[in-house]
């Protein structure tokens, strides 16, 4: 079975300036057995050029584009598209980055785990087989995975990731991480409603590259970090995640990495002197968002 045979699977690509990127991950989508009708790209944001090829690709692919005027960030990008349709409960939506990869899929084992209710995601194993984990000092980290061929995470893999949209809708993505955060955080509150995630062997996705320069992505992980650890800790959650990214600093700074070292210890000031704030705010004060 392929997701062509069940009108209840369809995809969104959430895309942002790199339409050849998007371009081949739609193509990639229809290979492995999605319908391209009921494959949908949302432009977040994008510049105009990089919009328009996008949207010209989309056309000559044969697959839906929505535009968006603003960079809602990720997690707003799906929270947009949500509002924006009507969902039944047995309707299963393929959330993936416009860079994602699918090595391996078994549609039918798909179906078959969402017939449990409180399933609300179905995560993929990745090629280096990692499993997400949460905690307050460590804020989200990874380890070996279990050998099992289904097990239950504490935190999925959201490169291309499974949902129940109609469930995902009412919990929605926490927009104050704009990126690098909320795509890991809503698992924990799924899970804080009594849903399930699962990961699946027999699921693989690959996300080989970022567009995101390393200093950012550095920058925004710590932010947003000290951030869940306010939301889910309050405050001694925080003074324990800004230890964390101090010491993890000092260890930059042995190593030779000085501008690592000045990113972590900036980001855990600021998340000390600014409770329950993200990266969007962040970026907001400094005239970026």
């Amino acid at each position: 079975m392929n997701a062509s045979d069940q009108l209840r699977f369809r995809a969104m690509v959430v895309h942002f300036n790199n339409p050849e990127s998007m371009a081949g991950t739609v193509a990639h989508l229809a290979q492995v057995g999605f319908g391209r009708e009921r494959i949908v790209v949302y432009d977040n944001g994008s510049e105009a050029s990089k919009r328009e090829q996008a949207r010209e690709a989309c056309a000559a692919l044969g697959c839906e584009f929505v535009a968006s005027a603003v960079n809602h960030g990720w997690g707003g990008a799906i929270n947009d598209f949500l509002r924006s349709r009507g969902w039944q409960d047995d309707d299963l939506l393929l959330i993936a980055a416009h860079d994602a990869r699918i090595l391996a899929i078994d549609f039918a084992e798909i179906e078959r785990e969402f017939s449990r209710p409180e399933r609300l995601f179905v995560s993929p194993c990745t090629v280096n087989d990692m499993e997400g984990l949460y905690s307050a000092a460590r804020a989200f980290w990874f380890r070996k995975a279990a050998p099992d061929a289904v097990s239950e995470v504490q935190v999925g893999h959201a490169t291309a990731c499974f949902a129940r949209p109609s469930r995902l809708g009412e919990i929605g993505f926490d927009e104050e991480y704009f990126i690098y955060g909320c795509e890991s955080e809503v698992f924990l509150r799924a899970n804080d409603a009594g849903y399930v995630t699962t990961m699946l062997r027999s699921f693989v996705v690959d996300n080989a590259a970022t567009d995101s320069s390393s200093d950012f992505c550095t920058r925004a992980f710590a932010i947003n970090s000290m951030y869940t650890a306010w939301k889910r800790h309050g405050l001694g959650g925080a003074l324990q995640r800004a230890g964390a990214l101090a010491g993890s600093a000092l260890r930059l700074r042995l190593a030779g990495d000085s501008s690592g070292s000045r990113i972590k210890l900036a980001a855990a000031l600021y998340g000390v002197t600014h409770p329950r704030v993200g990266l969007r705010t962040y970026l907001r004060q400094r005239g970026r968002g």
